[in-house]
């Protein structure tokens, strides 16, 4: 999943984020969120003599805007201050100016293998969306790519797969509106993080649920997150390729794109299509 937002519009837009989480995180909600050792955790860091106001800020942000805790069917049942958030969220999403495109994967047939130093097909091929976009909507401009950090040694990974790609293949070096060096980032600094792992976890759900498409849903649960779904293809965009197709916004990755050829192969002068 990736979430395109303008540098301009990302301040606004973590404005707002923070005040929907003030207005809506109170200290109940917050404790029927987070683990009890985690919240007395946080509550020995606070010094005695800070203000409630102020100790309730604390907690508020130890509570990322994560799938996992807003979108979950526990806080659809039982959290409705953090589902009434969630809400909240994708009522910003439908009226801010920002783009999503997505690859989805469905569980091939065969265990897939990504060589060492091989960027992996989904994101060739969200970077192939971004460089449409940019070059469709932002013309002269330049694109940032910005990862949420993991640990070290897989954001190492992704780092040397992602300069591998923009440098060593003939479509990375095509995206001359795309930063060959990418970002790694904690998603509680990063609004346009925060989205996409929001987004991923609808996709996600709608897709290993079968109601990506559906209209009539009779489980209220599923029935929200796919609301949340049309909120998000309505920010997709499809882009013709050079080769007289479509990049669609929203794309099911086919299986024979987990076939990848040896970084070896490619060589420091090496040169590699991705497939479309």
């Amino acid at each position: 999943m990736a979430v395109c937002i303008r540098e301009g519009n990302s301040r606004d837009i973590t404005r707002e984020l923070h005040n929907l989480r003030a207005a809506l995180l109170d200290e109940i909600t917050i404790r029927a969120l987070l683990p009890q050792e985690k919240i007395q955790k946080l509550l020995k860091a606070i010094p005695d003599d800070m203000s409630s106001e102020r100790k309730l800020e604390e907690l508020r942000d130890a509570v990322e805007l994560k799938a996992t805790l807003l979108l979950g069917e526990r806080s659809f049942r039982q959290v409705p201050k953090a589902w009434e958030l969630a809400e909240s969220v994708f009522e910003l999403v439908r009226k801010v100016d920002l783009a999503a495109f997505t690859i989805v994967i469905r569980r091939p047939s065969f265990v897939p293998h990504t060589p060492p130093g091989m960027l992996p097909r989904q994101y060739q091929f969200l970077l192939q969306r971004v460089s449409d976009h940019m070059a469709n909507k932002f013309r002269g401009e330049m694109a940032t790519i910005i990862f949420d950090e993991e640990h070290l040694h897989h954001d190492r990974e992704i780092s040397r797969s992602f300069t591998n790609f923009m440098f060593k293949t003939a479509e990375g070096k095509s995206f001359d509106n795309i930063l060959e060096i990418p970002l790694f980032v904690s998603s509680s600094l990063t609004p346009g993080v925060q989205l996409a792992d929001l987004f991923a976890y609808c996709g996600r759900e709608c897709y290993e649920e079968h109601i990506e498409a559906a209209h009539d849903i009779s489980d209220p649960y599923l029935h929200a997150i796919k609301r949340f779904w049309d909120v998000i293809k309505s920010k997709t965009f499809d882009y013709p390729n050079p080769y007289g197709h479509l990049n669609y916004g929203i794309y099911e990755m086919e299986e024979k794109h987990f076939q990848m050829p040896l970084l070896e192969s490619l060589g420091d002068a090496g040169e590699q299509q991705t497939s479309y």
